[in-house]
């Protein structure tokens, strides 16, 4: 598929909330987890061996969940939790693959109550990791100008024959990797390969909405230079506009519920209407925006300078691994689609689907049916 034959598509969207029925049974199941639809008596769901009710040999021991998780991530994490079938889910058979700059500037935070200095890349592979512990990984260093290798395609890094999940926290970069610009040329290069391996279907890939506060996820976007601004267009986001294998990600400013309704951090990138069908939510509790632009720099005991759509997307990467552990033999596209159908809006505030697209990732109620996709 040429560059203007993928910019031009009508976006593809997946699940959504007012036609499927099974949606509002994934979230009632969250409400009421010991309803008969939640239960997985019937057998592994298509997982292969992962512990159920009826046998197998049961995971004993408990992932540390962090209070900037979702209270889901526990739920998946315990064994003893009999709603997801009693098996804990972290993420095994799976494969994560971080796309990232390990190699740039350090930020000083804490996701494991150690707090720490590290990059841009080491904190959203720790973070994606914690979340879906079980799963294998790899890190990739993002060139950004200063002589990163961009040989290759992605699929080169794939591992396992489980669900591959990629995660992109990253603005876009040339192919040369000097500098952000607006013409996004594809050559034979790692880049490239993005596209063409979302539209095969061989992974899910995971991208940062932007942090572009009022902006859509197809807006152009302003970037500060040495002689004022520069305006640039997301060439990357709109090549991947229209895979059914790629969901993009907002930021929440905390976990929703519905008594404590969420809203919409200021510096998110909205939805908009061509990536509505692509898009969650969730909340990133890790890091305090609000208080770092009011002055006095970043708490570094509470790991506020780790705010951002970069630190949604690794939550969300985390999730697909998780169904990818459950469900080992769903495709990629039946797992971006279980978490676009299960995605909550009534723990959102104000919510709106060219703001906040399909909703709040909404991990019990992806992981509560028996098989995917759902018959």
């Amino acid at each position: 598929m040429n560059i203007f034959s993928k910019v031009v598509l009508p976006i593809f969207v997946v699940g959504l909330l007012a036609m499927a029925p099974d949606v509002a049974d994934a979230q009632s199941c969250r409400a009421e987890p010991n309803q008969d639809k939640c239960s997985n008596d019937g057998g592994d769901g298509g997982t292969k061996g992962k512990p159920d009710k009826g046998g197998d040999d049961p995971v004993t021991l408990i992932p540390t969940y962090y209070t900037w998780m979702d209270p889901d991530v526990a739920s998946a994490f315990d064994t003893a939790d009999t709603s997801l079938g009693g098996g804990s889910v972290t993420g095994v058979g799976t494969h994560l693959i971080i796309l990232d700059n390990f190699s740039g500037d350090s930020i000083t935070g804490n996701l494991d109550d150690t707090t720490r200095t590290q990059t841009h890349g080491e904190w959203t592979s720790l973070q994606t990791r914690l979340v879906a512990p079980g799963a294998t990984f790899t890190n990739i260093d993002q060139p950004s100008g200063r002589g990163r290798d961009t040989s290759g395609v992605i699929s080169d890094r794939f591992s396992g024959s489980g669900l591959q999940v990629v995660n992109l926290s990253f603005a876009l970069v040339d192919p040369a990797g000097t500098e952000l610009y607006g013409n996004y040329s594809l050559g034979n290069t790692l880049w490239d390969s993005l596209v063409a391996e979302a539209d095969k279907g061989t992974a899910v890939f995971v991208k940062a909405a932007g942090n572009d506060g009022g902006a859509t996820v197809t807006s152009d976007f302003v970037i500060p230079t040495l002689f004022g601004t520069a305006t640039y267009q997301p060439s990357l986001a709109r090549l991947l506009l229209g895979s059914e294998n790629v969901l993009f990600v907002g930021a929440l400013e905390e976990n929703g519920t519905v008594a404590s309704k969420a809203t919409l951090a200021a510096y998110s990138t909205q939805a908009g209407t061509d990536a509505a069908g692509q898009y969650l939510v969730v909340g990133v509790e890790a890091g305090d925006y609000q208080k770092y632009v009011g002055g006095g720099g970043c708490d570094t005991s509470l790991g506020t300078c780790l705010f951002g759509t970069s630190f949604a997307a690794p939550i969300v990467s985390g999730y697909a691994a998780l169904i990818g552990d459950k469900f080992n033999t769903a495709a990629p596209a039946d797992v971006v689609d279980q978490l676009l159908k299960t995605a909550r809006t009534d723990t959102i505030a104000d919510y709106s689907e060219n703001v906040h697209g399909q909703g709040e990732a909404c991990l019990f109620c992806a992981l509560s049916p028996n098989s995917i996709p759902i018959p």
